[in-house]
């Protein structure tokens, strides 16, 4: 599988993160089925797992932490924890995990461009939106217009699953997409899809369609944050089917990389009228 920096910590991501949401009662209550699932995926190349204590197979229990994130922060409360650890010498948040795909593109007018100036990385959750664009809906469907004016997908590859995801981690400055599969047999149909690059004329077919910036999925109508810009975004960066985001070189990290939420605790003070983040901790096992 093709890897990437995790902005400038230093470690190596694959293209895909593998999520943990399905896994217990939320979705595969098998946890020998959910072992296998982990095993397939490292096996596959896949080396950043994200879990949390709300998901159903628990959360991480035990891991030297590497470096630390935040997930669903607004543009200003990143670029206000940037300078808080600079002025006081603290450790620096080094990614964020915000939403994001085809019909969900807030995140390209102020959020990305943060990230990529600050090194951090970008593990982007949800790139089917919600299921929208797994290929479940055609042309005249009412769950959402966009999602609907996508059945042209077909005539380009054969699942729209891979066009989501190759659209997700085409952007410059996106680490990895998260994946959750309920089932090894749908790890492997997402798979799949690992090396599938986009071309300009199809990019541009995208935006043609959902132009960026906009949120127009249901996920995003939760959560909305503050200070968000409702004027016409500038184009975006042309993306790089390389696949190599446009941050400082790092070495290789030989190591299994865990990607854990945690959610703030009572010393961790929240600001007055922003919405509260969840903080990731990226724990570090060796491997053998």
């Amino acid at each position: 599988m093709r890897t990437r920096p995790l902005g400038r910590t230093g470690i190596q991501s694959g293209v895909y993160t593998l999520g943990t949401m399905m896994f217990g009662r939320h979705g595969n209550p098998d946890p020998d089925d959910c072992v296998r699932i982990v095993h397939r995926a490292l096996d596959a190349g896949i080396n950043v797992i994200d879990t949390a204590d709300v998901h159903g197979g628990g959360g991480l229990r035990a891991g030297r932490i590497r470096a630390i994130g935040h997930s669903n922060l607004p543009a200003s409360d990143i670029v206000e924890a940037q300078w808080v650890a600079e002025r006081r010498g603290l450790a620096r948040f080094r990614s964020e995990q915000p939403h994001y795909s085809i019909l969900n593109r807030g995140i390209e007018r102020e959020i990305l461009p943060v990230c990529a100036r600050y090194g951090l990385g970008v593990l982007v959750w949800s790139p089917l939106a919600m299921g929208l664009l797994a290929g479940r809906f055609r042309k005249g469907s009412a769950e959402t217009a966009s999602a609907g004016r996508l059945h042209w997908a077909r005539r380009h590859m054969t699942d729209e699953r891979k066009l989501a995801l190759a659209f997700a981690t085409a952007h410059p400055a996106v680490t990895s997409a998260i994946i959750g599969p309920r089932t090894p047999d749908q790890l492997d149909d997402l798979l799949a899809g690992a090396d599938t690059l986009l071309d300009d004329d199809l990019l541009d077919r995208i935006d043609e369609i959902v132009p960026p910036g906009p949120d127009v999925g249901p996920v995003d109508n939760r959560l909305r944050t503050t200070g968000a810009r409702t004027a016409a975004p500038p184009p975006p960066p042309r993306r790089n089917p390389g696949g190599t985001p446009p941050v400082a070189a790092v070495t290789t990290a030989s190591a299994f990389t865990v990607l854990a939420s945690r959610r703030p605790g009572p010393g961790i003070p929240r600001p007055p009228g922003r919405p509260g983040g969840v903080l990731n901790t990226i724990g570090f096992h060796v491997e053998p």
